[in-house]
């Protein structure tokens, strides 16, 4: 998976919302309200946060929670 160049501004709101929201979770759609873009691009922001360990995801359905790290619980990769 190629990594897309992403605007670091947006990744570190993406992280700040999570901390807003006590850790999280947050799921794609909130974090796209939260950043006012598009699901679809908060989703790559996700990706590109989560391939650096800035955040963590699991599925909830067909949807994504995200998490920061510390917040995550058990089950997720980094809450496992």
């Amino acid at each position: 998976m190629a990594i897309a160049v992403v605007d670091e501004e947006k990744i570190e709101r993406l992280v700040e919302a999570l901390r807003d929201a006590e850790g999280g979770p947050l799921m794609v759609r909130e974090v796209a309200d939260r950043l006012d873009v598009s699901r679809n691009t908060a989703s790559k922001y996700v990706d590109v946060a989560e391939a650096t360990n800035e955040v963590v995801t699991d599925r909830y359905g067909p949807a994504r929670r995200v998490w920061l790290p510390e917040k995550a619980p058990s089950g997720t990769a980094e809450g496992a």
